[in-house]
C-alpha cells in the first residue's frame, strides 16, 4: 500500500514538473532542437555558404541549443515535395523557390515585369512590401512560415542553340523551351513566340542533351551555370521575372517556440535578406561573365527593348494571372509600387 503510494506520488511529481517546464519560459527557453534545413543548389553554392552562415549564427547565438544541418543540392527532394514536408513538419526548415501547386495565387511571385531593375527589385520585394506580406500569409494557410525571403536574380532563358528573332514579341522562335508547372511561364513563352514544355528540373539537363527541348526558362545566370554550363551555348536576359527564394519552417514548431528563439531566428533571418540584397545585384554579373567565359553567347537587350518586353506582359498576361491572383492582390501591389 505505502509502496503503491510513493509510485503514485512520484509519477505525480514528474507530471507536475513537465507542465511546469512547458509553461516556464525560462525553462522552455532550454529546450534543445536539432533541425533540417533544405535548399536546391550544389554543396558551395553562394545559398550553401548563406545557410551554413545561418545555422552556425543561431548555434553560436543560442549556446549550442539550436543545431541546424544544411542539405544542399535537393537531397531531401524538389522543391515542391520539400515545400510539402515542410508543411507536415518532416522537415524542419528549407529556403527555395515556391511550389504554386496548392495555391495559384503564389504566381504573383512570378509575375513579368513586376520589377524591372535592382532598385525596383528592392521595393517590390522589401521585407514589408506588400508582395512578400501577401506570400507570407498564403503561406500560413499551408502550415508553413515564410520568414523572410533571400533574392537571387532576375530570371532569363537558356538555349543550345539560337533562338530565331529574339527581341521582336511574337515571332516563332523555332525553339522548344521547358517551362516551370506554373501558368505565368506557360503564358508568357506562348506570347513570345517560344513552344513551352513543362519538365521537371531535375530532367533538364537530359532532355536537353537528347533533343527533347532547346532550352530553359525559369531560373537565371546563376542557376543555368550552376547546372546547364556544360550544355548551353546561349543565354538571354530577358529579364522576365524577379526570383526570389523564401526561407520557411514548420508553423507548429515555430509557434512552439519561446519568444526569445523566435526573435533569435528572425534577428539573424533579417540579416540573411539584408545581406542577400546587397550582394545579389553583383553576382548576377559574375556569373554572366562566367557563362561568358564558358563559351556561352550572352545576349543582351536595350532598355527600349525591355520596355516593350514589361508593356506586352502588362497588358496581355497580367490580366489573364488575376484570374488566379485575384484583381484585389496584384492591384494593390501596383498602388504600392507606384506610391514608391
Amino acid at each position: 500500500m505505502k509502496k503503491g503510494f510513493c509510485t503514485t506520488l512520484g509519477i505525480l511529481v514528474v507530471i507536475a514538473l513537465t507542465v511546469v517546464a512547458f509553461s516556464n519560459p525560462a525553462l522552455a527557453r532550454e529546450k534543445k532542437y536539432h533541425w533540417k534545413i533544405s535548399h536546391m543548389r550544389p554543396e558551395g553554392a553562394t545559398i550553401d555558404k548563406d545557410l551554413h552562415w545561418f545555422a552556425d549564427q543561431i548555434y553560436e547565438a543560442s549556446d549550442g541549443r539550436i543545431t541546424i544541418d544544411v542539405y544542399p543540392a535537393n537531397q531531401l527532394g524538389d522543391y515542391t515535395v520539400v515545400q510539402e514536408r515542410v508543411s507536415v513538419g518532416a522537415i524542419e526548415m528549407a529556403c527555395q523557390s515556391l511550389s504554386t501547386s496548392r495555391n495559384p495565387k503564389l504566381q504573383i511571385q512570378y509575375m513579368p515585369y513586376l520589377a524591372k531593375d535592382w532598385e525596383e527589385a528592392k521595393v517590390v520585394f522589401g521585407a514589408d512590401s506588400p508582395v512578400i506580406k501577401s506570400i507570407q500569409d498564403m503561406l500560413l494557410k499551408e502550415d508553413v512560415v515564410g520568414l523572410v525571403n533571400w533574392p537571387v536574380y532576375f530570371g532569363g532563358i537558356a538555349t543550345v542553340k539560337a533562338a530565331q528573332d529574339p527581341a521582336t514579341i511574337g515571332a516563332n522562335k523555332m525553339t522548344k523551351i521547358r517551362v516551370p508547372s506554373i501558368r505565368v511561364f506557360t503564358l508568357l513563352t506562348r506570347e513570345w513566340g517560344y513552344q513551352g514544355t513543362p519538365i521537371p528540373w531535375a530532367d533538364l539537363f537530359t532532355s536537353m542533351q537528347t533533343g527533347i527541348v532547346d532550352g530553359a526558362i525559369g531560373a537565371g545566370a546563376e542557376g543555368y551555370y550552376s547546372n546547364f554550363r556544360d550544355i548551353i551555348k546561349y543565354y538571354y536576359a530577358v529579364n522576365d521575372h524577379f526570383e526570389n527564394w523564401f526561407l520557411i519552417m514548420n508553423k507548429d514548431l515555430w509557434e512552439s517556440l519561446s519568444e526569445d528563439d523566435k526573435n533569435l531566428i528572425m534577428k539573424y533571418a533579417k540579416e540573411l535578406h539584408n545581406k542577400r540584397f546587397m550582394e545579389a545585384e553583383k553576382e548576377e554579373g559574375n556569373y554572366m561573365n562566367m557563362l561568358a567565359e564558358r563559351g556561352v553567347e550572352i545576349v543582351k537587350f536595350s532598355s527600349e527593348e525591355l520596355g516593350a518586353f514589361a508593356e506586352n506582359s502588362r497588358s496581355k498576361i497580367w490580366p489573364q494571372l488575376k484570374e488566379d491572383i485575384g484583381a484585389e492582390l496584384i492591384d494593390g501591389c501596383l498602388k504600392y509600387i507606384e506610391e514608391k
